[in-house]
């Protein structure tokens, strides 16, 4: 439905000057502003760390070091939660191998039943949230800022998994 922007019209007029859309359009423009989508998957990513934190430190109660190789993956959120809401994007681009290492690979490899549906559904957060970093970096054209980005993710992921085990027993 076209509405004319500032006069009514009357039926068979023609339309002329600013013209609006009303309605369809798709959920991306509809959802889209500036940054909104990096706050809710900032926030989805805290969430789910926040969750995987409570889970094993509280109610299975490991100990911090054996969480921290256990559970690596909410560290990861909350690093990537906060290098999405302050825009840095070299850092946005260095968290998206560690978001794929430990979460896309092992959602490849675990059940969707039971108890493992909510790791699941953070993992899957997680790789969205790789997916969009990566997906933004392209369409902006910062491919510098996603070469050195990418290269430092691949240091760390590296780094995590030769030394998680070793040193966390995990």
């Amino acid at each position: 439905m076209l509405i004319h922007a500032g006069s009514t019209r009357e039926q068979g007029e023609p339309v002329t000057g600013r013209t609006q859309t009303r309605g369809g359009g798709s959920l991306r423009m509809a959802f889209s502003g500036k940054g909104r989508d990096r706050t809710v998957l900032a926030i989805l990513n805290t969430a789910f760390g926040i969750l995987s934190a409570v889970v094993l430190l509280v109610l299975q109660g490991l100990p911090p070091l054996i969480w921290l190789a256990q559970g690596i993956t909410a560290p990861i959120q909350w690093f990537t939660a906060a290098v999405l809401l302050a825009e840095r994007k070299t850092l946005q681009n260095a968290a998206v191998l560690p978001l794929l290492f430990f979460g896309t690979l092992p959602m490849l490899s675990t059940g969707w039943n039971g108890l493992a549906l909510i790791p699941q559904l953070s993992r899957l957060v997680m790789t969205v949230t790789a997916l969009y970093i990566l997906g933004e970096s392209i369409t902006g054209r910062r491919y510098r800022e996603m070469a050195v980005g990418l290269t430092a993710g691949a240091i760390a992921v590296v780094l995590l998994a030769l030394l998680l085990p070793w040193c966390c027993g995990g």
